[in-house]
């Protein structure tokens, strides 16, 4: 059977920007809106203490930038020669996140919310911070920036997954020398495996054995080296037979990325709930 050659590199026929300037505005952009934030809330306020809470509510609104970048990337990338696409439902979903986190944390940062007055005599008394409210906004920041970090890494490995891909006019030969592939192909070949009905657990982008004997099923499937490994001629039957299958399938590894995402999210708030419960006991 003819395959594409593995180690001619594509031909840049869709993208307007190159991978490696696409990759460094990836994160360049959302520093910068994080930037922002920290200056806003540096010159919006008049003490150390109110300045840290004001940061943490522009955290969120700093992070939309790095949201209308991936979904531009989302948009003007579909031309480009990889299988792997970045789901235009998840910036716009994370952009609404933000919003929101943003909004609540400016309301929640306001002098009667966050502070209470505590008496301390006949005379007079002081100003308290809640700290009920004060643990929401840092909860709230937190989860602006886990949400950009994640949003980031798909759209890194989406990216990176270009740079491998085979081009649809490259050079036939029958039978192209096999080469290992890095490490930051795990994700996509994690995508295609799930696409295509593999078992191997969460999508994560890490070469785990269950990953591994994945790819050994298929590669034994696919008639190329049973190494476990993810190699070029893996990624290329990977790919091809992912064209085949991906009108039904694609709405899988969307789930399977979409659990993942919410796994990550939720499990540092439930190692502090589980914690807690434990050392009321």
């Amino acid at each position: 059977m003819n395959r594409l050659d593995p180690t001619r590199a594509p031909e840049p026929s869709g993208p307007l920007l190159p991978t490696g300037l696409a990759l460094t505005l990836s994160w360049a952009l959302p520093v910068i809106g994080v930037a922002v934030a920290a200056y806003l809330g540096h010159a919006g306020a008049p003490n150390p203490v109110d300045r840290a809470f004001l940061t943490m509510a522009y955290l969120p609104l700093g992070l939309l930038v790095g949201d209308l970048w991936t979904a531009g990337v989302a948009v003007l990338r579909r031309r480009a020669e990889t299988p792997l696409r970045v789901p235009l439902a998840t910036p716009l979903i994370l952009g609404c996140l933000h919003i929101g986190l943003g909004a609540g944390c400016l309301r929640l940062i306001g002098f009667d919310t966050l502070y209470r007055y505590a008496p301390r005599d006949a005379f007079g008394g002081v100003y308290e911070a809640r700290w009920a409210i004060a643990l929401l906004v840092v909860a709230g920041s937190i989860l602006g920036l886990v949400g950009a970090l994640l949003e980031g890494r798909l759209l890194r490995w989406v990216l990176i997954s270009e740079r491998t891909a085979a081009p649809r006019n490259g050079r036939l030969q029958a039978t192209p020398a096999d080469q290992d592939l890095g490490p930051e192909n795990v994700y996509e070949a994690q995508v295609l495996l799930n696409n295509l009905g593999y078992e191997f657990g969460a999508i994560d982008g890490v070469l785990t054995p269950e990953t591994s004997a994945a790819l050994q099923r298929f590669q034994e499937t696919a008639g190329v080296e049973s190494s476990g490994k993810v190699t070029a001629l893996t990624m290329i039957e990977l790919r091809n037979r992912w064209a085949t299958a991906e009108a039904s399938t694609k709405r899988a590894s969307l789930w399977a990325m979409a659990r993942h995402v919410v796994r990550t999210l939720v499990m540092p708030f439930a190692q502090v709930a589980r914690g807690l419960n434990r050392s009321s006991k």
